[in-house]
């Protein structure tokens, strides 16, 4: 008998099917099955492993099968689906069913629920008149369905920590730090999904990496949203410079064009957002005009983090070398 998942975390799977439990003969090409009188036994030692007590005679459906007939497929659903108990079919000693009996981690995932919604919903303001996580919030509301893209910097923090990601596929970025990313990115989901909302999220220096693509998109005419946020440097190198060199900022600090006028040059359209209440104003008209549109969002350097600052980080390095 083999166990096979599809993913390493069991524990972070839907109600499908996280587990196909199959014999080495007679499994099938689609799912793999497991022969009836052995079924109950595996059950429970799956089961079991969850933290799941009390599953006793269990009923498995009976239909043919290609390879063996008396083999029906067989799933073991996540503990957290809505459908656990009903979709195994079992039948318990007892009609009563506590849930928060079953599984003891049930206090300590709720609370673990409670800190990250009180992480994710709530932000001290960041130096500047643009706040990033009010942005952010912002299209939680309007495009919660959306596919967001991203590239490296900085900036990306405030889409990791303060939007939701609910949907197969809605979140796609690199885990290599590859600066450039969002723009194709934004392009390739377009085209694969034409019906859907797709933002890119970009800093100034890392759209200058591959900003020139946005030119791919007007010529398509896939109506990416690019959401540019620009505080005039490298943010992660210049954040290193300070707090490992503090004071000796080196080729961190950008030149940059109006990017509002770039997106319009290339027949695209552009908004530039200097507060944060013209961002929504300006989210709408991008979302309605049906062009690839480039949002610049102009912030203050200082803000390099939600919950530090460029001094700060600097006056906290400096302290550690005088000591």
């Amino acid at each position: 008998m083999m166990l096979s998942s599809s993913r390493a975390r069991p524990d972070r799977l839907g109600s499908r099917a996280i587990f196909s439990i199959w014999t080495a003969a007679g499994h099938d090409r689609e799912r793999g099955a497991v022969r009836v009188g052995d079924a109950a036994g595996q059950l429970r030692d799956v089961a079991r492993q969850f933290g799941v007590q009390g599953l006793h005679d269990v009923a498995l459906a009976q239909g043919p099968h290609e390879n063996s007939p008396a083999c029906a497929p067989v799933w073991l659903p996540s503990p957290r689906s809505t459908t656990w108990p009903h979709t195994l079919r079992v039948a318990r000693r007892s009609k009563a069913y506590n849930r928060r009996a079953q599984f003891p981690w049930s206090a300590k995932s709720g609370q673990a629920r409670a800190d990250y919604l009180a992480w994710s919903d709530q932000a001290p303001p960041n130096l500047g008149r643009v706040q990033l996580s009010e942005i952010m919030f912002a299209l939680r509301r309007r495009a919660p369905d959306a596919i967001f893209t991203t590239g490296a910097g900085n900036f990306a923090i405030w889409v990791g920590r303060f939007l939701r990601f609910r949907l197969v596929e809605q979140q796609i970025g690199p885990t290599s730090g590859s600066m450039g990313f969002g723009v194709p990115a934004a392009i390739g989901a377009t085209r694969v999904f034409p019906k859907r909302t797709v933002v890119c999220f970009a800093g100034d220096g890392d759209f200058l990496m591959n900003g020139q693509e946005f030119a791919t998109a007007v010529q398509y005419r896939l109506p990416i949203v690019v959401v540019l946020i620009d505080n005039g440097i490298y943010g992660t190198i210049r954040m290193h410079q300070e707090r490992e060199f503090p004071g000796r900022v080196i080729a961190s600090t950008l030149q940059n064009p109006d990017f509002a006028s770039y997106a319009r040059a290339f027949g695209g359209h552009g908004e530039t957002v200097e507060e944060t209440a013209q961002f929504i104003p300006a989210l709408e008209r991008a979302m309605a005009c049906g062009l690839p549109t480039i949002i610049h969002v102009k912030t203050d350097p200082e803000a390099i983090t939600p919950t530090t600052t460029l001094t700060a980080l600097r006056s906290a390095a400096s302290a550690a070398l005088r000591n």
